[in-house]
């Protein structure tokens, strides 16, 4: 049975994104770990709404779960030298790497004149900075 995705997204939706982080991380080992697990044009996350926290780190014993809302990801950003980016919360269900289907899996996508694009250094420094302010980190099980 094929579920449609579901493109609703609520501003107060809470959003998953695993993160390998030691137990106590300070801000800066936050920071380091949303740049090396935000990725761009797209971002894997789960869906509040289809999941709990946990079930992103499902397959990765021992990473943590950084937890934001919908309204924590900038509508866009702009720099003067690489022009305004568009940022979005896109459902798109899939399967995990062991075959399981994952409904609340999630991608946040950038776009550029209505293409999705990588943003340049300044733009990805940017958002990353304001997620990881927004971001609460629930520790590893």
């Amino acid at each position: 049975m094929v579920i449609d995705p579901d493109q609703d997204f609520d501003p107060t939706e809470e959003l998953y994104l695993r993160l390998s982080l030691e137990r106590r991380p300070t801000q800066s080992a936050i920071k380091k770990a949303i740049a090396e697990q935000v990725h761009f044009p797209k971002c894997s996350v789960n869906r509040g709404k289809y999941s709990e926290p946990y079930d992103v780190v499902r397959l990765k014993p021992g990473w943590s779960v950084g937890v934001f809302e919908v309204r924590d990801i900038p509508a866009s950003l702009e720099c003067k030298v690489q022009g305004l980016y568009e940022f979005f919360v896109f459902h798109c269900p899939e399967a995990d790497t062991d075959g399981v289907m994952n409904y609340a899996h999630s991608e946040i996508r950038s776009r550029f004149d209505g293409n999705l694009r990588q943003p340049g250094r300044l733009v990805k420094f940017e958002f990353r900075e304001l997620i990881a302010f927004r971001m609460k980190v629930l520790p590893p099980l």
